[in-house]
């Protein structure tokens, strides 16, 4: 996927989900894997109600480059049981 491909596919995915939230629970970064836990709320662009989706997406680094990458999604609806989320994303868990 070239970057203008990615730019295309993130401008379409924030038309269909309007003010798209992310609040990531934890995440860890090493030399060859990646991952985050989140809750994702949007509001549905033909209904306006709120919905939420839960995930975590997982990346393999090669050569310092994103190589692939996986993502995870619970049932509409659903989140994660944390009270409370990362101050940040790239935020230390105490």
């Amino acid at each position: 996927m070239t970057p203008e491909d990615y730019a295309t596919e993130i401008a379409a995915a924030q038309r269909e989900r309007p003010k798209t939230r992310f609040v990531v629970y934890e995440h860890d970064f090493s030399d060859k894997r990646a991952w985050f836990r989140f809750n994702l709320t949007w509001t549905d662009a033909s209904t306006g109600e709120t919905q939420t989706r839960a995930g975590m997406q997982l990346y393999r680094i090669e050569g310092g480059k994103l190589a692939e990458t996986w993502l995870t999604l619970l049932k509409l609806g659903s989140a994660w049981p944390d009270a409370v989320g990362q101050e940040h994303w790239t935020s230390k868990r105490p």
